[in-house]
């Protein structure tokens, strides 16, 4: 007979996956608006799956992108001075990945950035 356990632990033995660090320069929103500002990420073309560690004020996440979704992430936060907006998306077809500010007080979009860009092959 089959030990379940036992064979769920050696599947996720074999699943086991190191992160590549793909990214790690931070890259701000340079204005304020709804068109997304593109990075290029060379190594972005040998993954499949991309976690982006996207800030938007005090508010910071991991996002995991796959490819062959077309999807955005957002996040926003509201300190005391304000709210803040961005979003992030990624362009797979040319290897880039886009951010944009959507809202920011005293036009602080400097504080909407992505810096480190994990790839999972």
């Amino acid at each position: 007979m089959i030990d379940v356990k036992k064979l769920l632990i050696k599947i996720l033995q074999k699943l086991r996956f190191n992160p590549t660090i793909i990214y790690d320069t931070k890259t701000e929103a340079t204005q304020i608006g709804t068109t997304f500002e593109y990075t290029s990420i060379p190594d972005l073309e040998h993954y499949n799956v991309i976690g982006i560690r996207f800030s938007v004020h005090e508010s910071t996440q991991v996002c995991w992108m796959v490819r062959g979704t077309n999807s955005e992430v957002g996040l926003i936060d509201v300190p005391t001075a304000g709210r803040y907006r961005g979003t992030i998306t990624v362009n797979w077809t040319n290897n880039a990945v886009g951010i944009r500010c959507i809202a920011a007080p005293n036009s602080r979009f400097d504080l909407v950035y992505f810096k480190t860009i994990y790839g999972i092959a």
